[in-house]
């Protein structure tokens, strides 16, 4: 459960949300969620490309 992650993560429940609504939240924050659940970063994080940014290729 979320209040579960939050706590034994020790993250404040505003990132949590923000996670939860697929929102930035720091490198630090993402570091606490993988050693809590004993997982990489690949396994929480996926990378969508935005189409509306520029390619400056």
């Amino acid at each position: 459960m979320k209040k579960d992650l939050q706590r034994e993560a020790g993250i404040s429940w505003a990132s949590v949300t923000k996670m939860s609504k697929g929102e930035v939240v720091g490198t630090e924050i993402l570091m606490k969620v993988c050693k809590t659940l004993h997982c990489d970063i690949g396994d929480i994080v996926e990378f969508i490309e935005d189409d509306n940014t520029e390619n400056n290729d």
